[in-house]
Formats: C-alpha cells, structure tokens, sequence
C-alpha cells in the first residue's frame, strides 16, 4: 500500500495536469515511438557496412538477453508500482556483461581469434560499434522517458536504467549483423560500455523526466 506522503505526492501530480484515456494515448505512443525506431532504423541502414555471418550468429541468444532485460524493466506484475530496486539494478549491472560474453562464446565457436588488435585500430573499432549503438539506442530512450514523464512515483532513476540497457540490449541486435570482432577490449568497450552508458543516461532520465514531480504546491489548510 502507498503511504499518506507518497499517496500525496501522486494525488497532487495527478491533479496538475490533465490525463488522457488510453484510447487517447494509444496513437501517440505508437505516432512517437514509430518514428524513434524508424529514425533508429534509418541511421542503421545509412551507416552501411558488410553483413557479418559469424557475428549474426550471436544475434539469437542477444534477442533473448534483450528480453530478459525488457521484462526486467518493463513487467511490473499485479502492481502498477515498479518493482524491487535489486532487480532494476541487477539488470544494469548484468545485462552489458551477458551480450559481451554472450558474443565471445558464439565468436569462439566461429574461430575468431580473440587477439586485440592493435591500439589504434582496436579503438576506431570500438567507437564504431559503441558510437553506432548509442546512436540508434538514444532516439528511443529520449522517446520513451518523453512518454513516461511523470509518470513513475518510486524508483524513477532505477526504471529508466533498466530501460536503458533494455533498449541497448535490443540495439545491439542490429550490431550483431554487422560486427565480428571478438577480442575482449572490444566487447568490453565496443559492446559491454555503450549498453552501461545508455542504462546511465535512462537513469538520469529516469530520476529528471520520468518521476512524479509535486507541481501544485502544497495546501495551506
């Protein structure tokens, strides 16, 4: 149950501002998050690059890691209230870590040689791919923070960073498909770091966008 402040505090909010039905609502949120993920999508395909056989391989097992991570953030049960913070906390930390060891297995079985390249190439190629996934993940975010603004009375910061690596999770998909490298300091910062810092900013969002902000001020009597 909601405790008298926090009861309070989502009544005002409430009372602030006008809520539609979800018949209303349900066209913007398509209107909205269709075109983030067609902009997401143009920009993959403007970008270019060959298909990558050995690295669509992983993009099986990386759909079910999205999953995961899109239930974790997302499901919420019975309850209208996000759920235990461990558990959006867990997905952050857990998610980037599983789609890069996830990687590695799938590439070993392909023969990648999990050798680092050399410095400056191992960098350009890490920016390609950490650059590409925060490129088509950010669009979404910002579209699903702008939808779910506030709108969230617990744990705002902890839901939009499970939000974050939900769509980074979902993002690296498409990664998938065109990237084979398989040494360790590109997964770790070509794949693994750009997810982590899409869950950093969906955290953000989450605590400056997404929660339940008092705007009426307080009754006098």
């Amino acid at each position: 149950m909601l405790d008298a402040a926090l009861k309070e505090k989502v009544l005002r909010s409430v009372r602030s501002h006008r809520s539609p039905t979800r018949a209303q609502a349900r066209p913007v949120v398509a209107l909205v998050l269709g075109l983030a993920a067609a902009l997401s999508l143009s920009a993959f395909l403007a970008v270019g690059g060959p298909f990558e056989a050995r690295g669509a391989a992983a993009a099986g097992g990386t759909a079910l890691i999205a999953a995961l991570a899109s239930a974790a953030a997302w499901g919420r049960g019975r309850s209208m209230l996000a759920r235990p913070a461990w558990i959006y906390r867990a997905s952050l930390l857990l998610t980037p870590y599983a789609l890069a060891i996830w990687r590695a297995v799938v590439l070993a079985r392909f023969g990648v040689e999990a050798t680092a390249a050399p410095p400056a190439e191992a960098l350009a190629r890490a920016v390609t791919c950490g650059g590409l996934t925060l490129l088509l993940g950010l669009p979404p975010l910002l579209a699903l923070a702008w939808l779910r603004r506030d709108s969230e009375p617990t744990r705002a910061g902890p839901v939009g960073a499970a939000a974050g690596v939900a769509i980074g999770a979902l993002v690296s998909v498409l990664i998938d498909l065109r990237c084979a490298g398989g040494a360790p300091d590109h997964l770790l910062g070509g794949h693994a770091l750009p997810v982590l810092l899409l869950g950093l900013a969906g955290e953000l969002l989450g605590r400056r966008v997404m929660a339940v902000r008092a705007i009426l001020p307080a009754p006098t009597t």
